[in-house]
């Protein structure tokens, strides 16, 4: 069974928006479709080009045309969320007031990650809390083969939740985000 069907047989689920540049300074919007199929969570991704500014209205079309293109019950959307930039959760001409439009019930969240990054840039405490998380996570990752073997091993045996820890490095804070999401 595709992941489009369990979707489609899913009571309800929830999307996860963020528009960002890749290298070729193409507007895309990552749309993370989050559902339980009745034995665990499943996540399904696609990457769907923006094409000239990445307004509300503009990322709202293409949101709904590539649900649309992908049969995905709209109705059954209970929840999104997004970065928090005006395009996404502007009063009136933002995506989610634009999605509310259709949905008013449908609830809106601002994305822990991005809230835990401006946490920790408004306070030193949280800064120095997300380091020493960082530091731990790298010491487990990289610091001998073996040591992430076993840890993996743990993992598994203690049937958590996440296979792996993620590494972060400072070069782009979702890879930051990613690690602490696993914690």
């Amino acid at each position: 069974m595709t992941l489009l069907t369990h979707v489609d047989q899913a009571d309800y689920f929830s999307i996860a928006i963020d528009e960002s540049t890749n290298i070729m300074d193409v507007a895309q919007l990552a749309v993370f479709v989050r559902f339980f199929d009745g034995e665990e969570m499943k996540e399904l991704l696609t990457l769907v080009g923006l094409e000239g500014e990445a307004t509300g209205q503009a990322t709202h079309d293409a949101l709904i045309k590539e649900i649309y293109n992908m049969k995905i019950p709209l109705h059954k959307c209970i929840s999104v969320t997004t970065d928090g930039a005006p395009a996404m959760v502007g009063r009136d001409q933002g995506v989610i007031a634009r999605l509310k439009k259709d949905m008013p019930s449908m609830l809106a969240f601002h994305c822990i990650i991005h809230s835990t990054v401006l946490c920790e840039k408004l306070n030193d405490h949280f800064q120095q809390l997300t380091c020493k998380a960082m530091k731990m996570i790298n010491f487990l990752r990289n610091q001998s083969v073996l040591r992430h073997r076993n840890l993996r091993k743990f993992l598994k045996k203690k049937r958590a939740t996440c296979e792996d820890l993620l590494t972060y490095n400072n070069i782009r804070w979702l890879s930051k985000g990613n690690a602490l999401s696993m914690l």
